[in-house]
């Protein structure tokens, strides 16, 4: 179904918000934040669309423009008093960073595929390849990702290969891990248990101690 301008493209229902970079969760922990769809940097003086809900997506102004999610915001129309001093859309320089992957199908014999000619790595993406994580992996429907250890669960919903997990990210991971115990795990309690609450987001080491200390 498609999405509406403003609307989330990781989450269902959510929509986006305009926040300077600095009220951003990701920056205020520390961490500098990096755009969902360019990869690019956000630093603290720069505009980026948020998403309502706590999925943690978000994407620069520039991409926001350029795709259609929003249309661009004059600095009179900003909330901030200090929006001059913000860079209109058609002042912001191109955002650098990696080219983002090119999505690939993932192959439904997944760690068991014995496959290795180029043709078949070149459409499909099996555990343990840069492509094989959240929304970057085309999965068929009803078709469930290939998470065979801890680190493979958490590289999967770490899509933009920051080494931390945000609280949206983390609560994908947290399902499943509950999906192996066959429990249903409070997120909100195993975010706060793996010390999301404290460092605004968790490491893998975090996760894995949390994770044992659950019962997997």
């Amino acid at each position: 179904m498609a999405r509406g301008p403003g609307s989330c493209l990781r989450c269902t229902g959510g929509k986006l918000s305009l926040r300077h970079s600095g009220y951003l969760g990701g920056y205020i922990c520390g961490r500098r934040r990096t755009c969902d769809l360019c990869r690019g940097g956000i630093d603290a003086t720069s505009r980026a669309w948020s998403c309502s809900t706590k999925c943690g997506w978000s994407v620069c102004e520039g991409c926001a423009v350029r795709g259609g999610l929003r249309t661009a915001t004059s600095p009179s129309s900003a909330a901030s008093p200090s929006s001059a001093a913000f860079p209109s859309p058609a002042t912001v320089p191109p955002p650098r960073g990696p080219a983002p992957l090119e999505r690939k199908i993932a192959c439904r014999y997944g760690s068991t595929c014995y496959q290795v000619n180029a043709e078949h790595l070149e459409i499909f993406a099996h555990p343990g390849d840069p492509s094989y994580r959240l929304g970057l992996v085309k999965l068929e429907a009803g078709q469930k990702p290939d998470l065979e250890t801890l680190w493979e669960i958490f590289v999967f919903y770490d899509p933009r290969e920051s080494g931390h997990l945000s609280r949206g990210e983390f609560g994908m991971a947290v399902q499943e891990v509950s999906a192996r115990l066959k429990l249903k795990l409070d997120e909100d309690d195993a975010w706060a248990e793996a010390g999301g609450e404290d460092q605004c987001h968790v490491s893998f080491v975090h996760f894995a101690v949390w994770s044992s200390r659950a019962g997997l």
